[in-house]
Parts: C-alpha cells; sequence; structure tokens
C-alpha cells in the first residue's frame, strides 16, 4: 500500500506500511481505495486514478499562464479604457471646436449683416437727407431769383415809364396807341382819348411800355452782332431786352397766345413755328429757349427784319406785333413785305427803336401805317 504524505504520518499506519514520499502534487502508486494526495496541511485522501491524461502543470507552469492571462486582460482592460477615454476626449474636443465654430460663423454673420444694415441705412437716410435739402435749396434759390427778377422788372418799368414820358414828348411820338374813334394817338397813362375823350379799350399786351388789346401777340426781335457786348463780356442791350421780353410774357392769362421770333441777317423763330397758349408751362419752356438761344454763335450777322417779319404775317398771323431793332436796315425792303403781306391792316404793329434812334422816322411810319405805337427806349440808368 502506497501513500503520499506532506508532514507527520497517522499512527494507525503499521510498520508495514510503505510510505511513500512525495512533493505535492507527484503522482503516488495506488492504495486500497487509490492513491493518497496529501494537502500541505497534513489532510490526506484518496488520489484519483489516473487516465493517461496529460498531468497537471507544474506551479511554474501556473505562473507563466497566468502571468499571460494577467497581461491579456490587463490588456484588453487597458485598450476599453483607452477607447472610452478616447472617445470622451473626442466628444468633448468636438464639443468644444463645433461650438467655437458655430461661435465664429454667428459673430462674423452678424456683422456682415449688421454691416449691410448699416450701410443700407444710410444710404437711405442720405438720399432723404439729399433730396430734403435740394428741395429746400431749389425752393430758396427761386424764391430769391423771383424776388430779385420782381424788383429789378419794377425798377426797370418805373425808369421805362420815366423815360418814355419824356423821350414821346421830345420825338412828337405817342405811346398809347390810335383812338379807333378819331384816329389821333394820346398818352397811355389816361382812361380816355385825349383828342376826342371817347373810352380806350383795355389792354390785354404791353411790352416796353406800348400797350395793346390784342391776345394774339408776336414778338419780331433784333438779334443782331449790334445787340452783343463783346465775347465774354456784359450783355446790357440784350439783357434789358430779354428781361423785359419775359415780363411782358409772364403777364399774359394763360387764354392769350404769344410767339416769339428773332432776327439778324436770318431768322431764328420759336419751335413749333405757331401761336402758343401763355401756360405756366409754355412760359418756362421758352424762358429757358431764350436764355439758350441768347447764347449763341459769337459771329452774329447784321440787322434784316423783312423775313422775319413776312414769317411772322404768313405763318402765324397774329392780332399784333412788336418790332424792336437798335440799328439801321433795309428800309425799303421791309417796307414792302409789310405792305404785301399787311394789306388788310390785320396785324397791328409795334415799332421800339432801341438805344439807337437812327431808324426812327421809319419805324415812326410803319407804327403810323398798320394801326400801332412807336416808342423810343434808351439805355437803362446806371
Amino acid at each position: 500500500m502506497e501513500y503520499g504524505i506532506m508532514g507527520s504520518v497517522p499512527a494507525e499506519f503499521g510498520k508495514t506500511t510503505r510510505i511513500v514520499f512525495a512533493l505535492e502534487g507527484a503522482r503516488l502508486p495506488a492504495g486500497p481505495s487509490g492513491p493518497v494526495a496529501f494537502s500541505p496541511t497534513g489532510s490526506f485522501g484518496p488520489h484519483k486514478k489516473s487516465n493517461g491524461s496529460t498531468p497537471p502543470p507544474s506551479s511554474a507552469g501556473s505562473k507563466a499562464a497566468g502571468q499571460q492571462a494577467g497581461q491579456q486582460a490587463g490588456q484588453q482592460a487597458g485598450q476599453q479604457a483607452g477607447q472610452q477615454a478616447g472617445q470622451q476626449a473626442g466628444q468633448q474636443a468636438g464639443q468644444q471646436a463645433g461650438q467655437q465654430a458655430g461661435q465664429q460663423a454667428g459673430q462674423q454673420a452678424g456683422q456682415q449683416a449688421g454691416q449691410q444694415a448699416g450701410q443700407q441705412a444710410g444710404q437711405q437716410a442720405g438720399q432723404q437727407a439729399g433730396q430734403q435739402a435740394g428741395q429746400q435749396a431749389g425752393q430758396q434759390a427761386g424764391q430769391q431769383a423771383g424776388q430779385q427778377a420782381g424788383q429789378q422788372a419794377g425798377q426797370q418799368a418805373g425808369q421805362q415809364a420815366g423815360m418814355g414820358s419824356s423821350s414821346g414828348s421830345g420825338s412828337g411820338s405817342c405811346s398809347g396807341g390810335q383812338c379807333k374813334s378819331c384816329g389821333k394817338s394820346g398818352s397811355s397813362s389816361s382812361s380816355k382819348c385825349e383828342s376826342c375823350g371817347a373810352p380806350k379799350p383795355k389792354a390785354n399786351s404791353e411790352f416796353m411800355g406800348i400797350q395793346s388789346e390784342a391776345k394774339r401777340v408776336a414778338f419780331v426781335l433784333d438779334f443782331s452782332q449790334s445787340m452783343f457786348g463783346p465775347v465774354g463780356g456784359a450783355n446790357p442791350k440784350l439783357d434789358h431786352m430779354l428781361l423785359e421780353l419775359k415780363r411782358s410774357i409772364n403777364r399774359m392769362p394763360s387764354d392769350q397766345d404769344f410767339f416769339i421770333i428773332f432776327f439778324d441777317d436770318q431768322e431764328l423763330p420759336m419751335q413749333p413755328e405757331r401761336l402758343m397758349p401763355a401756360s405756366f408751362s409754355n412760359k418756362g419752356k421758352y424762358f429757358t429757349w431764350v436764355d439758350v438761344a441768347s447764347v449763341g454763335p459769337d459771329a452774329r450777322g447784321g440787322t434784316d427784319p423783312a423775313t422775319a417779319l413776312e414769317k411772322t404775317l404768313v405763318t402765324v398771323q397774329p392780332d399784333a406785333i412788336f418790332l424792336l431793332t437798335d440799328g439801321g436796315f433795309d428800309e425799303k425792303k421791309a417796307i414792302r413785305v409789310i405792305q404785301q403781306f399787311n394789306s388788310a391792316k390785320k396785324t397791328q404793329i409795334n415799332t421800339i427803336c432801341f438805344y439807337d434812334a437812327e431808324n426812327e422816322q421809319v419805324m415812326q411810319f410803319i407804327a403810323k401805317e398798320n394801326g400801332g405805337t412807336y416808342r423810343f427806349i434808351g439805355p437803362l440808368n446806371p
């Protein structure tokens, strides 16, 4: 009978019992009930019979296996912990980066939107302010220009009225026109004919102090070189004539008609070549045309009113003409045109010698033969 023991031998075993000492885990021969294995504490028991399989590993092998298992478990645990930590760190970093990117994008978008809104608001405010300022400036300029023009026109009218009375008496002319009752001329300041006492009709038109009851009026005006001052200098004569022209038309009510034609050795009529109502818009339109025409070429021709008179009498056919010139012209040619195209005396022709009385006798004759009034207008007082 064989036993494997670790420590002391129990007393019940006799001398005949063969004792086999072996280390822990050693293979023992079988006893009555199989091999006996003793624990390190001295306990013992039957040892299971071997079935031919690989014997249990030694303690060194067990350590090596444990180390491998521990390493594998540690690696897996480390990998899992590392993965979790990496995931958490990545999530946090991604969130932070996303927040920062979102904040930056929001700030940029807000700045751009604010700049655009500010620019638009500034442009609109600037446009509105500019329009308002322009309107105010235009109104003020218009008021000032109107006041100045009115003052100048009033002063010139007063001066011309004073000069007209003296020049009329000195030259034997009259500014009142011919009386339809007796055919004699009288003063324009009187409401009755000084010769026969017949009442005078109410004047509808007035130019250079000459009044007319005509409602369809044409202005035939000298635009020759002598009406202009030196190149680049002042034009007091021309400015005087144009101021009186505008003043005369501006006084017309809207139911009157007017026509303007300038002449030197050719004619320059307004367009269209017909009488136009004295409406507010027409006055402004043709005042502008007059201003543009007065800044024409520096070199102009001589004085020849014949073609301008012919166009006015034949094409326009007004009730009255105001003919103004500042110098001599071919009087025979002009008289022949008038006698040919106004033989029925349907158009009254009023004449003005302007700053120069060289052709005064011819102008007086034309006015007398065509039911009009002659007048000399001298330079304005400085």
